[in-house]
């Protein structure tokens, strides 16, 4: 069994959760607005499957962003876990990890891998040798990186 060594939470941008809010939103205002007549339809029945169209979109959205979304990042002995929504979750074994290190620059906002980042802050790129590189954003980027580069060396001089 695996122990936790280290636990962080994501740091959430305000934009990022006003974006996540007005997208539902928008789609619920819209529904509302066809299915009591302030936008037009053309029947009632048209009105009212344009209605359950976007309000199934807007949960479907919602249940969208709670499924891929961190929720936490977690160090064991051998791999870093992304926890997202349900069991959803992503490991990074510590063999396919080069080097673990601050993200600067273009990695902030533009980046080619899987990026688990919910702020323009703090971001922690993980650079693999296997696999795409991730980047992520963890609550308290130094002491994650403190304890992700001392579980990695603990790691390396466990396997010789």
């Amino acid at each position: 069994m695996k122990f936790v060594l280290y636990e962080d939470r994501p740091r959430y941008d305000l934009w990022l959760k006003a974006l996540f809010a007005l997208a539902p939103l928008l789609l619920i205002v819209l529904s509302i607005s066809i299915y009591y007549g302030v936008l037009p339809a053309e029947s009632e029945e048209e009105a009212r499957n344009a209605s359950i169209v976007l309000f199934a979109t807007a949960v479907f959205v919602l249940l969208l962003f709670w499924a891929t979304f961190p929720r936490r990042y977690q160090i064991f002995t051998d791999r870093v876990k992304i926890v997202l929504g349900g069991p959803l979750s992503v490991n990074i074994k510590f063999d396919t990890i080069k080097e673990a290190r601050e993200a600067r620059g273009e990695k902030t906002l533009g980046f080619w891998g899987l990026r688990f980042t919910t702020s323009t802050k703090d971001i922690v790129e993980i650079v693999r040798s296997k696999g795409m590189c991730v980047v992520i954003s963890p609550g308290n980027r130094e002491s994650f990186l403190k304890e992700l580069n001392k579980a990695i060396a603990d790691w390396k001089r466990s396997r010789g």
